[in-house]
C-alpha cells in the first residue's frame, strides 16, 4: 500500500462512525436510484437519520437548501463519508481511494445490466469496477449477472429488493406543470429513452451505430416527418437524450409535437414522468426492466442490435427474443408502433422482476436493518 493511501486509511480507521449518518451519491446528482433511498428514509424514519449528499458540482448543493450537501471533494465530504453507518451511491464513489472503510457501501447501480458490466465487460479486460459491500437486483437472474460483474461482492449480499427508483413511477411529476404542457391534450404521450451509441462524459466509448445527424436511424427530415404524423394523432413523444450522450451537442430543429430535451435541460424526476406516460421507447437501456411492472407497451428502437452485440455485448442470451414488446428497425414500424401503442408481452416479465410493486426502497431499508 502506497505511503498516502496507508495514511489515508489510517486516517478513517480513527474517524469514529456514526451509526445515525447516511451519504448519498448519484449521477447526475440527486437522482437515480440513491435520490429514491434518500426521499424513502426522510420521509419515513423522520429525524432518525442525518442525511447527506455529496454533490459533484459545488453549485448543486446550492439547489438544495433545505438538504444537507457537500461538494464531494471536500473536506466534510470525506469526514462524513469516513463517518457513515451507510453510503448509498449509483456509480461507485471515491474509486481512487485503495482501503476498506468500516461503514458499508450499498452500489444501488444505475439499472440491470443489459449491457456487460465490470467483470463481464470484455473491454474492460476484468476486475471489478467499483467497490461495494452490497448491491441489489430486480430477479435471481439479474442478481447472478450483478455478482458476475463485482465478483468481489459475496451472492448473498446481492439484494433481491428491486429498484427504489421504480417506486417514484407510482407517485406524482410535476414535469408537465412546469413546461406549461395540457397532457389533457393529447391522445397518447410516448416517452423515448435511447442509450448513448457514443459517449462524452464518463466511461468514453463507442458502441453501436451513431447517427450525429438525428436519433437513432432516424435523420433530421425523418424527424419532421415523424413530428406530423404525431401532429396527426394528436400525440407527444418525448426525448430525453442520455446524460453521456454526444447527441446532446447536436443542435435539433424545432418540433410541435416532438419534444426533444438534452440532460442539462431536464431539471425533473425521470421516474415519475416515466410513470405517467402511455408507452416507452428504448433500445439497450435497462429502464425498459423498470418499466416492465406497469406492463405497459414498449417498443425496442434496435436497428444495429448485431452491431451494438459485436461491440459491447449483452448479459442475455438471445436477447431479441426474450423482450417484453415489439421490435423496431424502420421508420414505418415506428409510426406503427406510436399510432396504436400495444403488445406487452408478460411470458418473461418473472425473468426481469420479482416484484412488481412500489416498495423497493422499503426493502432495502428493511435487509439493512434501517
Amino acid at each position: 500500500m502506497k505511503a498516502s493511501h496507508f495514511i489515508a486509511s489510517l486516517i478513517s480507521r480513527l474517524i469514529p462512525r456514526s451509526k445515525d449518518i447516511l451519504v448519498f451519491s448519484s449521477f447526475p446528482d440527486h437522482t437515480d436510484n440513491a435520490y429514491a433511498m434518500y426521499r424513502y428514509l426522510t420521509e419515513s424514519r423522520k429525524g432518525k437519520y442525518r442525511c447527506i449528499w455529496l454533490h459533484s458540482d459545488r453549485e448543486t448543493a446550492k439547489k438544495f437548501p433545505h438538504e444537507e450537501g457537500y461538494y464531494k471533494y471536500s473536506a466534510k465530504a470525506f469526514y462524513y463519508y469516513a463517518r457513515a453507518r451507510y453510503v448509498f451511491c449509483t456509480h461507485g464513489i471515491y474509486d481512487f481511494l485503495k482501503f476498506r472503510r468500516r461503514g458499508k457501501i450499498v452500489n444501488l447501480w444505475h439499472g440491470m445490466p443489459l449491457k456487460t458490466i465490470g467483470c463481464m465487460d470484455p473491454t474492460k479486460g476484468g476486475g471489478n469496477p467499483s467497490k461495494a459491500d452490497y448491491l441489489i437486483a430486480t430477479s435471481s437472474f439479474f442478481r447472478e449477472i450483478m455478482h458476475r460483474s463485482f465478483e468481489d461482492v459475496p451472492i448473498g449480499n446481492v439484494l433481491l429488493t428491486g429498484q427504489p427508483r421504480n417506486d417514484l413511477m407510482f407517485q406524482e411529476t410535476d414535469f408537465f406543470r412546469d413546461r406549461g404542457i395540457n397532457r389533457h391534450s393529447y391522445r397518447s404521450i410516448g416517452l423515448w429513452l435511447p442509450t448513448y451509441r457514443q459517449s462524452i462524459i464518463g466511461d468514453i466509448r463507442k458502441d453501436g451505430v451513431f447517427n450525429g445527424d438525428g436519433i437513432s436511424f432516424l435523420s433530421m427530415a425523418e424527424l419532421h416527418k415523424l413530428d406530423a404524423e404525431l401532429q396527426k394523432s394528436a400525440s407527444l413523444l418525448i426525448v430525453k437524450l442520455h446524460p453521456m450522450d454526444a447527441l446532446q451537442q447536436v443542435d435539433f430543429d424545432s418540433f410541435s409535437n416532438l419534444l426533444i430535451i438534452k440532460p442539462q435541460e431536464f431539471t425533473e424526476q425521470l421516474y415519475p414522468l416515466l410513470g405517467a406516460c402511455d408507452y416507452l421507447l428504448t433500445d439497450y437501456s435497462s429502464v425498459w426492466v423498470d418499466y416492465c411492472i406497469l406492463k405497459r407497451p414498449i417498443g425496442f428502437v434496435m436497428d444495429d442490435i448485431d452491431e451494438y452485440r459485436s461491440s459491447r455485448g449483452f448479459t442475455i442470451d438471445n436477447l431479441d427474443e426474450k423482450l417484453p414488446g415489439v421490435i423496431i428497425d424502420t421508420y414505418d414500424k415506428l409510426i406503427r408502433f406510436i399510432s396504436t401503442p400495444s403488445g406487452f408481452n408478460d411470458e418473461y416479465l418473472p425473468l426481469y422482476n420479482l416484484h412488481c410493486d412500489g416498495n423497493a426502497s422499503q426493502r432495502v431499508a428493511g435487509q439493512l436493518g434501517l
